[in-house]
């Protein structure tokens, strides 16, 4: 039997590189975000837009439910999207 986790790929305009890297989620709290001293997310992305805390992934492996929560500090500036919406 296949067994896989609830995980994240990346999407990239190259096709090629779409999917490449993938971040399984572990259950409970993942912080999605730029890496600072104070801050190290378990998911860490960088980029123009991209805040310590961008987001929180909350994963419930008993119920297999993702619920994502935006910046808490300002979520207009941090924006954040699920399958491009």
């Amino acid at each position: 039997m296949l067994q896989t986790r609830v995980h994240l790929k990346n999407i990239n305009s190259d096709p090629t590189m779409s999917g490449m890297i993938k971040k399984a989620l572990k259950n409970a709290d993942n912080y999605m975000g730029k890496q600072t001293k104070e801050f190290v997310p378990d998911i860490p992305i960088s980029g123009v837009g991209i805040s310590a805390q961008h987001c929180l992934i909350q994963y419930a492996e008993d119920s297999n439910q993702t619920t994502i929560y935006p910046n808490s500090e300002d979520p207009e500036k941090y924006s954040i999207k699920v399958n491009g919406v």
